[in-house]
């Protein structure tokens, strides 16, 4: 099973010792992708990281991690903030009652108050990666399947299309409102000095 974890730390130096164990561990679950993550204003900020590929530049997945914090730090997550993944999920989950775990909200809450450790894993089952990173003084690990980060992904990306869209007509429909607004203003300038002259005239 592919997962998208999210590791909050009470020290961030315990964070990058946890980084660099995985990155040299042999154990039951699979790093596929790792990036800790750093809030600075309302950017999120890769401060360091590695993936299973040896060069990384054609592994989706640590794309997938780019694109995830790009989101959060585009004009949708600056507009819902850490809401914005639970708002994209909960059209497939309105009849449920359980509330399920958010990687995207975790990120945008933990990241306030320090490092987040963000990685891509294959994994059989969950006890292992969490009895790992136990030693490292974690607050919270939580875990969303790969595929289900993936889809609200696109759904945001989506979204923040339609909403960049939305704001550029906005600008464009109010420079033609203002420039009419001076075309209008100009034309009763320039009737006003005709009716000046006439009068004169006369």
């Amino acid at each position: 099973m592919e997962n998208v974890v999210s590791v909050s730390f009470n020290d961030n130096a315990k964070a990058y010792q946890a980084l660099s164990d995985l990155k040299n561990s042999v154990s039951s679950f699979t790093v596929l992708s790792a990036r800790l993550i750093e809030k600075v204003g309302n950017t999120y900020v890769q401060k360091d990281g590695f993936d299973a590929d040896a060069y990384g530049e054609n592994f989706a997945e640590g794309g997938m991690i780019g694109a995830l914090i790009g989101i959060l730090g585009g004009p949708l997550g600056v507009i819902l903030g850490g809401s914005i993944g639970m708002l994209i999920g909960s059209a497939n989950d309105a009849s449920s009652e359980t509330k399920k775990q958010d990687t995207m909200m975790e990120i945008a809450q933990d990241s306030e108050n320090g490092l987040v450790l963000v990685l891509i894993t294959q994994e059989s089952s969950s006890d292992d990666l969490d009895e790992f990173l136990q030693k490292y003084d974690v607050k919270a690990i939580i875990r969303e399947d790969f595929s289900e980060v993936h889809r609200k992904i696109l759904a945001a990306e989506k979204a923040q299309k339609q909403l960049q869209k939305d704001a550029h007509d906005e600008v464009i429909a109010q420079k033609k409102k203002a420039f009419k607004k001076k075309v209008a203003a100009s034309r009763n300038e320039i009737k006003a000095r005709f009716a000046k002259i006439t009068d004169g005239k006369n």
